[in-house]
């Protein structure tokens, strides 16, 4: 059945910019912004909710419908509020030129935080023109100058960097303009005291006419009294992508997570999987992640198909854990109709990558750098797969950041 869906209701320019915190649970909204209301639906709420919707009826006809500002799809019939208080931050008005494509455009807010904040939500708005982004934390004096937008390299920004010195919060899916991130109740991330938000943004216009991008960011934070799980991020990546032209392919990894853990037990990875959000471009046809080692071998735990352009990302409810296990199965499957092969990268390109959060006492960065075919199946599907290199930092969970003192 075909779920329908409801509309979401070459330099850049400044115009403005600015921060407040709220107990409000909406932002850019009025109070009684509408809620999607209808009878339930019989058959399309698991796909509507894939995309971070719930599903409504009238009787005859399924549709998919996005939750107002504030709120996020808790269920397939449900649009909850986003609960915690508030921190928001409009960065502003930019003009990108029609064919315009930006990559390396950084921008940062700085919290002015005392205190540390257990962040359980992100809810991310823009009007369009940016292709991806994503968000992370570090020290307020990691990135010196003025918060705002900022060329990437006039302040050496790296992203490994910024994880090594904070951590990772958010990821935005693919040309999303409305997405929440909603960790399970009770979980949440640590920002520490002084800390400053960091993206890095990739903007493109494929329009013919100029448009002013927008984009606002807020994080719902919890008191400390209501978290009993800090997470920390991992990511999965098969970078070394070579699409083949005029066909269905398949690239996967299998990262032995507990191999990399160093005084750990091989097999037997000390882990609770919380959130999932995997991201590709227009040619990417399916996601798929995996148990990867022990009695659960090849056991199925989360799955996207093609590209749509909407929101992603999903709790794992009730969180998994990956004792016994050596880690995870990952693959992205394309169809490329062009003429060339297509490899990784920005614009028309493609790229295959996974942020999670997880109950660990380590940070996992895998990546399969080098592949090679190995098959084709039935259906003409090519094969590939490769080595999966791991970086494994310890996590500091009392504290939500990286560095020579975690743990302690």
């Amino acid at each position: 059945m075909k779920v329908a869906r409801f509309a979401l209701v070459g330099l850049l320019s400044l115009l403005g910019a600015c921060s407040s915190k709220s107990a409000a649970q909406a932002t850019g909204a009025s109070a009684d912004a509408a809620v999607p209301t209808g009878k339930p639906c019989a058959t399309g709420g698991p796909a509507c909710l894939k995309n971070q919707q719930i599903c409504v009826s009238d009787g005859s006809r399924e549709a998919c419908a996005s939750c107002p500002d504030g709120r996020y799809a808790k269920d397939s019939t449900t649009c909850a509020k986003i609960p915690g208080t508030m921190v928001h931050h409009n960065f502003g008005v930019y003009a990108l030129a029609a064919g315009a494509e930006v990559n390396s455009l950084c921008q940062s807010w700085s919290l002015n935080n005392d205190t540390e904040i257990w962040v359980n939500g992100v809810e991310l708005k823009t009007n369009g023109g940016y292709h991806h982004s994503n968000w992370l934390f570090a020290p307020d004096t990691k990135y010196a100058g003025p918060d705002g937008a900022w060329p990437c390299a006039d302040r050496g920004y790296s992203e490994l960097q910024t994880a090594v010195a904070g951590g990772v919060i958010f990821a935005q899916s693919t040309q999303a303009k409305h997405q929440v991130q909603k960790l399970q109740d009770g979980a949440a991330v640590k920002l520490p005291p002084h800390a400053m938000i960091v993206g890095g943004t990739h903007l493109l216009n494929t329009g013919a006419e100029a448009i002013d991008t927008t984009l606002e960011l807020s994080l719902y934070e919890l008191d400390v009294k209501d978290v009993s799980v800090p997470l920390a991020p991992f990511r999965l990546t098969y970078s070394d992508l070579t699409i083949p032209p005029r066909a269905t392919s398949e690239f996967s990894g299998a990262c032995d997570f507990s191999a990399a853990v160093p005084n750990g037990t091989p097999g037997d990875l000390d882990m609770d999987l919380y959130y999932v959000m995997p991201h590709y471009h227009s040619l990417g046809h399916s996601f798929h992640l995996g148990v990867y080692g022990g009695a659960r071998d090849g056991t199925d735990i989360y799955d996207l198909g093609a590209f749509d352009g909407e929101a992603h990302g999903a709790p794992i409810d009730p969180p998994l854990s990956m004792r016994g296990s050596q880690g995870f199965r990952f693959s992205c499957g394309f169809e490329n109709p062009r003429d060339k092969q297509v490899g990784w990268g920005i614009g028309d390109q493609e790229m295959c990558v996974m942020l999670a959060f997880a109950r660990s006492d380590y940070v996992f960065d895998a990546t399969v750098a080098t592949g090679a075919a190995t098959s084709q199946k039935k259906d003409g599907t090519f094969q590939y797969s490769g080595a999966c290199a791991l970086l494994a930092l310890e996590f500091a969970r009392g504290k939500g950041s990286l560095g020579p003192d975690a743990g302690k």
